[in-house]
């Protein structure tokens, strides 16, 4: 089988010749694993051997003018194009530290902004994805447009706290930015198709909870963002493409409506948050396929029976009747070797060896 071929059978939950792969690593990861060995020009999906490939997908900003406000050896502090203050630490990445200045506070403030969300022109090099796309197509590679979701993107405009209260206060203003987030993603993925772009799928990020359970509650969800996200799947689906959502956290109350929604894949499974593999598998293996559940804060302890138990317990959950792709329970950190890397890779050799009756 193609890499294509392997990832459409196993989010159609058939058959595969081996477990299909793929990863995200923490940018700090590369760093400390060329510091152990590993050659600068590593591709990493190569590395991962990862059977999919993500083409960008484009700016969801309101596009204010970006500044940089202070900067240290050790941080920066950015005024962004949503007009929030944030402030990125130089030694490591993830979720900037949100410090409470945002150009949107209120509906006024939305009114006066909101347009400014629908204009298409400079979110994307258009061409280079166009590029990407075809390249990545013509290496029998599954191809998935990354785009970051709508919650997302509007807690980056609003802030957590002004987004969690007016769920509550003011729904029906969340639910039209959700809106405006669905029309600029249609319009920008009308343009990207247009322009000739091969796409299998959409790898949409989308955290909807954390360590404890939801943002919101699912009746929230329901009303709030949910409809937005039926009708892009649905778009995905029409289109004869496949959708993979990323969230973050226990989100076990999302999980219905999220298949509701049209989605092929759940991605990551966070097994700190207590996602269990296993027991999705037993609820809705008939339904999705499944991506993730690695246990990186096993991982990170390098200790081989450990990992060793860790992937092959989890592959033996995620190959029972189809529908599983391997990845982390979200990002590979710096702290995992590229010794236990590797050793995790072979793992997954040694079990589809096995279960070839090689």
């Amino acid at each position: 089988m193609t890499s294509r071929e392997r990832i459409i059978a196993a989010l159609n939950r058939q058959p595969v010749d081996r477990t299909p792969r793929h990863e995200h690593f923490w940018p700090e990861t590369r760093e400390a694993w060329i510091e152990q060995g590993l050659s600068p020009d590593t591709d990493m999906n190569e590395l991962a051997r990862s059977d999919i490939r993500i083409v960008d997908g484009y700016i969801p900003t309101l596009r204010l003018e970006e500044q940089t406000l202070e900067e240290t050896d050790s941080y920066r502090i950015v005024r962004d194009g949503n007009g929030a203050v944030k402030k990125y630490w130089n030694d490591h990445s993830g979720v900037p530290e949100f410090t409470g200045q945002f150009a949107v506070q209120s509906r006024e403030d939305w009114d006066r902004y909101k347009d400014r969300l629908l204009k298409t022109e400079g979110r994307h090099d258009l061409a280079a994805r166009v590029k990407s796309c075809r390249e990545y197509h013509q290496g029998d590679y599954f191809v998935a447009w990354g785009v970051m979701g709508f919650w997302e993107a509007s807690r980056d405009i609003l802030g957590p706290e002004t987004l969690l209260m007016n769920v509550a206060l003011d729904p029906g203003w969340i639910r039209e930015m959700m809106e405006h987030f669905e029309s600029l993603f249609m319009r920008m993925y009308e343009e990207l198709v247009a322009a000739g772009a091969y796409l299998d799928g959409l790898f949409f990020y989308e955290d909807l909870g954390y360590k404890n359970g939801l943002f919101i509650s699912p009746a929230s969800y329901r009303e709030i963002l949910w409809p937005s996200h039926c009708r892009i799947f649905q778009r995905l689906r029409d289109d004869g493409r496949h959708v993979i959502i990323h969230s973050c956290g226990r989100i076990t109350q999302a999980v219905e409506p999220l298949i509701e929604a049209g989605i092929h894949c759940l991605q990551p499974l966070e097994a700190k948050a207590g996602m269990d593999l296993a027991a999705m598998k037993t609820g809705y293996g008939d339904q999705i396929a499944f991506m993730g559940n690695i246990d990186v804060m096993v991982l990170r302890t390098n200790d081989k029976d450990l990992v060793r138990r860790e992937v092959l317990g989890k592959l033996k959950a995620g190959a029972a009747g189809g529908g599983y792709v391997f990845h982390s329970d979200h990002s590979i950190p710096p702290e995992v070797t590229l010794e236990t890397y590797r050793y995790c890779q072979s793992l997954i050799d040694e079990f589809d060896l096995q279960a070839s009756g090689g």
